[in-house]
């Protein structure tokens, strides 16, 4: 059994020397691997010591083998010592608990003292009665060492992780040896120590890969754990109404606040309050009670904090707000502001551990901590410590994953709001191009003509506009197009329609006479008024006025190439002055448009086609557009057709010819309203 005790040590170590060196690769272990090599090294010591007394055949009762033998049962506690120090080194330098743990190890050092003089008493006092005594002494002093393992790590049981079995059997069996062996090597002592190498054994491989494994899948586990709250954290946010997204937020605040309680045992140095600041347009503001968790107090540094009760404390933190863009200043910044601006420029946690004077009488530590979506800056947390100026690790990596689920539930608050508003802004543009289109005249009515209209609409309101005024002995046309798209041309479009029946009806009203090229002149000066000057718009549009009297047109103003199909020729005819001989309407109050009129006379068969940009705009998939050449041969070839023929088949022509284009892109929608009237004399 001896000899088995003696070749243990190198079995052992062939086992556990490769978990040394796995371990000093690993740069998260810090210096663990340096204090477990210390204790392979006491190990071999051990393993040595043995090796000489039974290789050797000392004789027993000689000084060095009674020496060697009490060294050994000696160094096993230190053993023990150090190899737990190896486990919890870093965590007690990382969490500022070395200076507590040095001073618990003062003890240790009394107590080797007393071993060293136990075995020197045992060497030199020669009587076996004293001998045996101080035996007991020996025996007692290394279940002490032992046995105090259990006060030098049994603190901050939240950071360290202390498992009392190894050292009780450590005590049973080592304790066993001493008495079997006394001052020399027995079979049955042997025995004893061989498990107690056997348990050292044991605690290193469990630490240093058995845990390493436990950690691992743990960690699978807390991740799994983590995607399924982000996952009910995203479904609850996307249920949930306004005032339950506060709920919700806050819930994830107190249950993280809970977590960072429950990190550290010491009450003292605790995180025991935050609030929360999201960010709106560009400032940080506390919007709600419920993003305030445990006792806060505003972020200004006056007298009277400490009088201020928890309602009073509230409405200072919701009034208070801190412009992102003076954080991101160059100037200098005091209070807040100067740690939300590191903040911002860091990208990361700023902790102040020095408070202004009325905050420190309350405070030992303020943290500010980002929330972030990428680049994109969400909002920041506060903390506050009222015992200890110190974040422990523990600590950020708890308010990491805080930031991350509050990063998530910001986000999609955000992004609530954002589809809100285009929600209400799609309705306003249906109301908006349900005006639109009611606005536009249900009938065209003049003897002698057919006449059809429509007005396709896009994706979204457009400028298209087109109007029909009737009077005793001559009649009015109208079309137009303003520039872009959305409500503020679908305004101007309207403004069009109220100054052109404004000047018809006053023309009929006072029974006077007014070219075309006037009345457009005088629509120009409305919406150069009303468009830019008041509502100071940078709108313009393209229009034709169009005055039908005894099947003669005249018109002016700047539009589109009209087209007429002549009857007798059978060919189309471009309108060609009915382009760039005035200026666009809008623009200019000083603008006339005299030099754009023209005359158009329709006979019978005749066609005269006007049409807005969105018709000879469409495009392909090639990005091709339908152009005036298509237009011109569908109204040739329909020529014989009625007027609505025309018209639906132009459209569909358009559609077919857009279908993996414009009409594929905005999802069933032409690029841009097409608008036209077709006028066939009978």
């Amino acid at each position: 059994m001896i000899q088995i005790y003696a070749l243990s040590f190198w079995f052992i170590l062939a086992f556990l020397v490769p978990l040394w060196l796995s371990a000093r690769t690993r740069k998260e272990y810090g210096n663990r691997p340096f204090w477990l090599l210390l204790s392979l090294i006491i190990f071999a010591v051990n393993g040595l010591c043995v090796a000489i007394i039974t290789i050797n055949k000392i004789d027993p009762a000689s000084s060095l083998s009674v020496t060697l033998t009490l060294l050994v049962q000696a160094l096993y506690p230190v053993l023990f010592t150090i190899a737990e120090y190896s486990i919890h080194s870093q965590r007690i330098q990382k969490n500022l608990l070395q200076t507590e743990f040095n001073s618990r190890l003062r003890l240790v050092w009394f107590i080797l003292a007393g071993i060293l003089a136990t075995i020197i008493l045992i060497l030199f006092l020669p009587n076996s009665i004293t001998k045996a005594l101080n035996v007991i002494v020996f025996a007692s002093l290394i279940a002490l060492l032992y046995a105090y393992n259990f006060s030098l790590f049994s603190f901050e049981e939240g950071i360290i992780r202390f498992n009392r079995t190894p050292f009780i059997l450590g005590i049973i069996f080592t304790i066993l040896g001493i008495l079997f062996n006394g001052s020399t090597i027995s079979p049955l002592g042997a025995f004893s120590l061989l498990l107690v190498n056997i348990i050292f054994a044991a605690k290193v491989f469990h630490e240093y890969f058995w845990y390493r494994m436990e950690h691992f899948n743990q960690v699978h586990i807390q991740h799994e754990k983590s995607e399924q709250n982000r996952t009910r954290l995203i479904n609850d946010m996307l249920a949930a109404s306004i005032k339950d997204e506060e709920i919700i937020i806050r819930n994830v605040l107190e249950q993280y606040l809970k977590q960072l309680e429950n990190a550290l045992t010491n009450p003292n140095v605790k995180f025991k309050s935050m609030m929360l600041y999201t960010k709106k347009s560009q400032k940080l503001q506390v919007e709600s009670d419920n993003f305030i968790i445990g006792y806060c107090t505003p972020l200004i540094n006056i007298e009277t904090l400490k009088r201020l009760n928890q309602e009073a404390a509230h409405t200072l933190i919701r009034e208070q707000s801190f412009s992102i863009l003076s954080a991101t200043s160059q100037e200098a910044l005091a209070f807040p502001e100067d740690c939300i601006h590191n903040m911002i420029t860091k990208r990361s946690m700023v902790a102040l551990d020095n408070p202004p004077t009325h905050l420190a009488s309350i405070f030992k530590l303020i943290l500010f901590f980002p929330i972030y979506n990428q680049n994109d800056l969400l909002g920041m947390l506060v903390l506050f410590k009222e015992g200890s100026n110190y974040i422990f690790p523990k600590e950020q990596s708890i308010l990491n994953s805080l930031a991350d689920e509050l990063s998530i539930a910001l986000t999609l608050q955000n992004a609530k709001r954002i589809q809100e508003d285009k929600n209400r802004l799609s309705q306003e543009m249906d109301v908006a191009r349900n005006i639109q289109i009611s606005v536009l005249p249900r009938d065209i009515i003049i003897d002698g003509y057919d006449i059809a209209a429509s007005m396709k609409t896009a994706s979204e309101v457009g400028g298209d506009v087109y109007d029909f005024i009737g009077l005793t002995n001559k009649n009015y046309l109208a079309i137009g197009d303003v520039s872009g798209h959305g409500l503020p041309a679908g305004l101007m479009a309207l403004i069009f329609m109220s100054a052109l029946h404004g000047s018809i009806k006053t023309l009929e009203t006072l029974q006077a006479e007014l070219t075309a090229s006037q009345i457009y002149d005088i629509i120009n000066k409305v919406l150069v008024e009303i468009n830019r000057n008041r509502i100071g718009s940078d709108k313009f549009m393209t229009g034709n006025i169009l005055e039908e009297r005894n099947g003669t047109f005249t018109y002016a103003g700047s539009h589109l190439i009209g087209l007429v199909y002549r009857a007798e020729q059978q060919e189309v005819e471009e309108i060609t002055g009915m382009i760039d001989r005035a200026a666009f309407l809008g623009l200019s109050e000083y603008a006339e448009s005299s030099q754009s009129l023209g005359k158009c006379e329709l006979h019978s068969g005749d066609i005269l086609l006007l049409y807005t940009d969105g018709l000879i705009e469409a495009r392909n998939n090639h990005n091709v557009l339908f152009g005036l050449e298509n237009v011109k041969r569908i109204l040739k070839s329909k020529a014989e057709a009625s007027v609505e023929e025309i018209q639906n088949e132009l459209l569909n022509q358009v559609a077919n010819f857009a279908e993996q284009g414009d009409v594929k892109k905005y999802q069933g929608n032409f690029a841009d309203d097409i608008s036209m009237i077709v006028i066939k004399r009978k």
